[in-house]
């Protein structure tokens, strides 16, 4: 998702909130965000699991983080879905082995 956070953000995430975990909370606002890129002509879109790592959210349990990247490959499938009017999409992740951004 790219500068998803700022999408994110003008639909309530509070400031100094990790976006990812909306994936768990506030699905359809990750989802409305995903359709607006696809809707938009993007042939790829990243997932909202940006932060989703060991390292970024070294207080989270690998149980949770499991969720919360798992949730956002799901909200990606369905919310690119054709099925969903959208036609289909690519989605990617952008991150390296610790957690620091590659890609903008």
């Amino acid at each position: 998702m790219a500068r998803g956070a700022a999408q994110l953000q003008a639909r309530g995430l509070p400031s100094g909130t990790i976006p990812d975990t909306w994936n768990l909370t506030h699905p359809e606002q990750v989802e409305a965000i995903a359709r607006t890129y696809v809707g938009a002509g993007s042939q790829v879109i990243l997932t909202n699991t940006f932060c989703a790592n060991a390292i970024a959210m070294h207080s989270s349990s690998r149980a949770d983080l499991d969720a919360i990247n798992r949730a956002g490959a799901a909200i990606y499938r369905f919310g690119s879905s054709p099925t969903r009017g959208c036609r289909p999409a690519y989605s990617g992740r952008s991150l390296d082995g610790r957690g620091n951004r590659v890609a903008h």
